[in-house]
């Protein structure tokens, strides 16, 4: 199964032709703006989550599972754990596998966080056609304590320093469960813009300008 959409890359072919899963990239969605100075996306981030970011900063040591450093005992970790806080598997080991494969062949980054060696938190971002997609992210429930906020802005400077143009957080809609707009609330809170996804946003400002009057 080929799906044709000017967002689709290789890697989401390989993934949704394998698990038979549906891509949803319409409707709003929460972006980060990479062409934007780190400083000027910092103070795009909601004001009460930055004293949270800096908490995490300070508290979590992460590991990195990517390009770099291909270390798939961290995939396992983070699968073992994501079960763990799901309470159920969630998805195909073949999933799993596809994304590992893609990360450690440079398509992105695992990032794991800890507390006195414990893990407490999972941030996944698959990369695709200059774009890095927030693809996954779990924290210990068991915690009271403001796990994801540091992750997720690392998640963001990364790949940023990795050249991309644009990080999309996902679903920015209030439609849903209480769950799911709770989750688009706390997306919101990190992004520069809300908006659709674009070809603009995965190409050069040049090549897309050719690309949309096509």
């Amino acid at each position: 199964m080929t799906i044709k959409h000017p967002l689709i890359g290789e890697f989401a072919n390989i993934y949704y032709a394998e698990t038979g899963e549906t891509p949803h990239l319409d409707g709003p969605r929460a972006l980060c703006d990479l062409s934007m100075l780190e400083s000027d996306l910092w103070r795009s981030v909601r004001k009460s989550y930055r004293p949270l970011v800096n908490w995490g900063r300070k508290t979590m040591t992460v590991a990195q599972m990517n390009g770099a450093n291909p270390d798939q005992t961290l995939l396992a970790e983070y699968q073992t754990f994501h079960c763990r806080v799901a309470g159920r598997v969630t998805r195909s080991q073949k999933s799993w596998d596809i994304m590992g494969d893609w990360i450690c062949s440079g398509g992105g980054e695992l990032l794991l966080g800890y507390i006195d060696g414990a893990l407490v938190s999972g941030t996944m971002v698959i990369d695709e056609k200059r774009i890095g997609y927030y693809a996954s992210g779990v924290y210990d429930r068991d915690r009271n304590q403001p796990l994801g906020h540091w992750p997720l802005w690392l998640s963001i400077v990364r790949a940023k320093e990795r050249g991309l143009l644009t990080y999309d957080l996902g679903d920015a809609s209030d439609n849903g469960s209480a769950k799911e707009r709770a989750i688009a609330f706390f997306k919101r809170g990190f992004a520069s813009s809300i908006g659709e996804l674009s070809v603009s946003h995965s190409i050069e400002p040049e090549i897309a300008a050719r690309e949309i009057a096509r």
